[in-house]
């Protein structure tokens, strides 16, 4: 079924969306009542998430879309770790998203794919991160998984002949790794894993506060896909 997604879409449908397959056990949370919250409308999340439900109906469609056109969308970096990749080019900054969720689950569906798509209207490559949640989430996992997160993308940019389509951005790295013009956004959870993980060349972005300047447009989701937060700037080289 090709139909687009809208907010009167039921959850049942958004998880066996064969383009999802690779990620599906991650598409809902909370993942221990998966199964019963696949009753749900894309539109009753707002019960229970600061949620707009048009701005997650887009984020899916446009997900669906990228694997549709042969993207590799999903990395899968083992143990429980992997990246959503929403690329807009290869010499624009990116930001790599993680979602909150109380270290219990990762609400990519509310605070990361949404997200994603306005930090690609604001011209960023978007990367959603997956990390370790329950048992293992302890400290310091959470760091260690976003360490592996930038590593990944460090190793994931192009090569001679290989299509933009299927690897990371290629804006030339430095030593450690790490991309220039890059940082982490996070929410909850996912805003302390982010603050704690800050590194030389990597600015983080807790969305508390508001700041003038480099991260001023990246305030302009806060009314939409994260709920009325607000951004502030941390460690930018």
């Amino acid at each position: 079924m090709n139909t687009p997604f809208s907010p009167k879409t039921r959850l049942f449908r958004v998880a066996h969306c064969k383009e999802f397959a690779p990620f599906r056990k991650y598409l809902i949370s909370p993942r221990k009542v998966r199964l019963l919250m696949q009753a749900y409308r894309i539109s009753n999340l707002s019960w229970f998430y600061p949620l707009n439900a048009a701005s997650a109906a887009e984020a899916l469609n446009e997900m669906r879309a990228r694997c549709a056109r042969g993207e590799t969308f999903y990395y899968d970096l083992g143990d429980s770790l992997g990246l959503y990749a929403f690329l807009i080019g290869e010499n624009r900054p990116y930001v790599l998203i993680l979602p909150g969720g109380g270290y219990g689950d990762v609400c990519s569906f509310v605070e990361g794919f949404p997200t994603a798509v306005r930090f690609n209207r604001l011209g960023f490559n978007a990367i959603a991160g997956q990390y370790r949640v329950g048992k293992a989430a302890h400290y310091p996992h959470p760091q260690e998984d976003v360490a592996k997160m930038v590593r990944a993308l460090s190793r994931l940019t192009p090569r001679s002949g290989s299509s933009p389509r299927t690897a990371m951005p290629s804006a030339g790295f430095r030593r450690e790794g790490i991309l220039p013009r890059a940082g982490a956004f996070g929410r909850s959870a996912g805003k302390n894993t982010a603050c704690r993980s800050r590194a030389r060349s990597f600015w983080a972005i807790p969305s508390s506060r508001w700041v003038k300047g480099h991260t001023k447009a990246a305030a302009e989701i806060s009314s939409d896909a994260i709920g009325r937060s607000r951004v502030c700037r941390k460690d930018i080289p």
